[in-house]
């Protein structure tokens, strides 16, 4: 191997820094924005299991107080690493084992804190050979050696100031590492392999040349994305939190906190969002939401606008997506101008189309200030959800103690519990994490509100009466947004006072649970989550809004008769269309009640009836 050459030579090295590792050079040249230096080696298995680190052994503190664009690695499944890779592959005899290379980036690392930059080094170690034919650079704490041809090196590094991350292929490292535990060094065999690595140095010292507004992170994260892509899915909430060539995923980040600490009011703190898994539902544990379901909100907002659903190179499909985004997006002429031209050009070019970099930030930042502030709103004073983040801050759940520990996996947070009571002898985890949280998980039950379906059916609703107020209302809730926004949120807390959000509205007042046919199945009676469903309860909170608008003068039974009849198409025809999804889903419940067939004439009684019913328990 490369390597083994080297113990022949004289090597007066300086015990800080890590035995040099022959490489081979090479330079990625194919992007107009600047160019990518790697450096390819081989480690020895036992140096790799001893020396490289994964995301999560990144100080703590860096982790913690870091933005978001900084927690960007997945997670190790850890169950996958010992029954899918170590179990069935590397320790199954029948099979021959080899792993493609890892990619290590060496990050600068001061104390309990990654560093932004390399800087300068704090010793320089002697050189490996007394040659002119060798060149020496320091790149911070990093010492590379290369020959005058350039054709090969040595690199090593400074064992306390370089962090050795493994960004691609941290389940490969997780499963050699637990593969490794029981075997003895200088024993086992298997410590004879070789692991092959293409380390990064991120610095113009090597020849790096990128996006000079991006961090370092930035720079590595943009990266990760790119080597994860195209390989073992990566999780969809990370591309997502990640993604910056993606419409929606851009606009998702402008509702959420900017980094771990940030509880500013204007955004979603991200303790309470969950971000790490894929998860939609939230109805247990401790999230409002999910990145997920911001996404369908967002993607609700726009339209459901998305490049992966059209021919990126058919014009006319291009230009009615764009137009989509148009109409949901105040944009500045220039902007305008600048994709459509941008559009003729890939036509003309027979390339398929895609924003540019620049496009993407403008549609963002329009996005950020005509839409982000109502969202957030709604999360922030629709009755449920005020009461949630009061609970919340009460307890230390978005900037305190309880914030740092939701922040963690759910695989972490027992290491947590655990380091904080071997700080602190007294600390009791059930009084002090595990009680408090209990009254967040208190608040959910049996409140719509923090079922996935119901959140999206409430985004649902707001844009969609957003989207006709100014021919459903007059003055000033149908001249602005905030106008209707505020109108919005202050019907909708009066439904929840009267508990038509609660899960089993009508127990009480009536023979039968009066959410059975719009949310929930007429026969077993359970919760049901497809758009359907989502559409029908967005329905029927229209016509509850509508109804209690003029309830005072409304009477139940006429207002159901003009719904069910309305020959003359005296109601609007936006409350029109909300009933007829709401209609097929009483007339579903009637049916699944009836045994007989049953004529349209009866149905229609009876879906009056059921209609009535719900109407007056919400009438004030």
């Amino acid at each position: 191997m490369l390597n083994d050459g080297l113990e022949d030579l004289s090597l007066p090295l300086q015990n800080k820094y890590t035995e040099p590792l022959l490489f081979v050079p090479g330079t990625y040249h194919l992007s107009q924005v600047g160019q990518v230096p790697y450096f390819t080696a081989v480690m020895s298995l036992l140096d790799l299991v001893e020396q490289i680190k994964f995301v999560e052994d990144i100080p703590e503190e860096s982790r913690l107080t870091g933005s978001l664009e900084e927690l960007f690695q997945r997670d190790i499944n850890w169950d996958r690493v010992q029954n899918d890779i170590v179990n069935g592959y590397l320790r199954n005899q029948n099979k021959l084992s080899f792993f493609n290379s890892l990619t290590i980036a060496l990050l600068p690392q001061n104390g309990s804190k990654i560093e932004d930059n390399y800087g300068n080094p704090e010793s320089s170690p002697s050189p490996t050979y007394e040659n002119k034919s060798w060149t020496q650079i320091n790149v911070g704490n990093i010492c590379i050696e290369s020959n005058s041809g350039g054709g090969i090196g040595l690199v090593r590094w400074h064992k306390e100031k370089i962090f050795p991350v493994a960004i691609d292929g941290q389940h490969r490292l997780a499963a050699l590492k637990q593969y490794c535990d029981h075997l003895t060094p200088g024993v086992s065999p298997e410590f004879n392999t070789k692991i092959p690595l293409i380390f990064l140095i991120l610095d113009e010292r090597v020849g790096f040349k990128g996006n000079s507004a991006n961090s370092l992170i930035e720079t590595l994260r943009e990266i990760f994305i790119d080597l994860n892509r195209n390989a073992r899915v990566v999780a969809k909430s990370r591309l997502i939190l990640l993604d910056d060539l993606d419409v929606q995923s851009f606009c998702v980040r402008t509702l959420l906190a900017s980094s771990a600490q940030d509880s500013s009011h204007d955004t979603l703190p991200l303790s309470m969002v969950t971000w790490r898994e894929d998860e939609a539902k939230f109805d247990s544990g401790y999230s409002l939401t999910t990145v997920l379901n911001l996404n369908e909100i967002v993607g609700s907002c726009l339209g459901n606008a998305s490049l992966e659903t059209i021919e990126a190179l058919e014009e006319n499909e291009v230009k009615k997506y764009v137009g989509t985004i148009k109409a949901k997006l105040e944009l500045k002429s220039e902007i305008l101008k600048s994709i459509e031209d941008y559009i003729q050009l890939c036509v003309g070019r027979d390339e398929p189309f895609s924003f540019k970099i620049e496009h993407l930030r403008a549609i963002r930042e329009a996005f950020r200030l005509q839409w982000t502030p109502h969202i957030i709103q709604v999360f922030r004073k629709f009755g449920p959800y005020r009461e949630y983040f009061s609970t919340a801050a009460e307890i230390g759940a978005i900037d305190g103690m309880l914030a740092d520990y939701l922040l963690l996996s759910k695989e972490n947070r027992e290491k947590f519990k655990n380091r904080k009571k071997d700080a602190d002898k007294t600390f009791n985890p059930q009084s002090k994490i595990d009680a408090p949280l209990a009254k967040l998980q208190e608040l959910k039950k049996d409140e719509w509100a923090f079922y996935v379906v119901f959140q999206k059916a409430l985004f649902l609703n707001l844009f969609g009466l957003e989207a006709q107020r100014q021919s459903l209302f007059d003055g000033e809730i149908g001249e602005t947004r905030e106008g209707f926004l505020a109108w919005w949120i202050e019907q909708l807390n009066v439904l929840h006072k009267q508990e038509v959000f609660n899960l089993n509205w009508g127990t009480r007042k009536a023979k039968a649970n009066l959410w059975l046919g719009i949310a929930k199945n007429p026969v077993s009676e359970t919760i049901q989550y497809s758009g359907a469903a989502a559409n029908r309860i967005s329905s029927f909170i229209t016509i509850c809004l509508w109804f209690n608008k003029d309830s005072e003068s409304q009477d139940a039974e006429m207002f159901a008769t003009s719904l069910i009849e309305d020959a003359r198409a005296k109601l609007p025809r936006i409350i029109r269309n909300a009933f007829r999804p709401l209609r097929k889903g009483l007339e579903s419940l009637i049916r699944a009640r009836t045994e007989d067939e049953i004529d349209d004439k009866r149905l229609e009684k009876r879906v009056k009836v059921e209609l009535i019913k719900r109407l007056k328990s919400i009438q004030k």
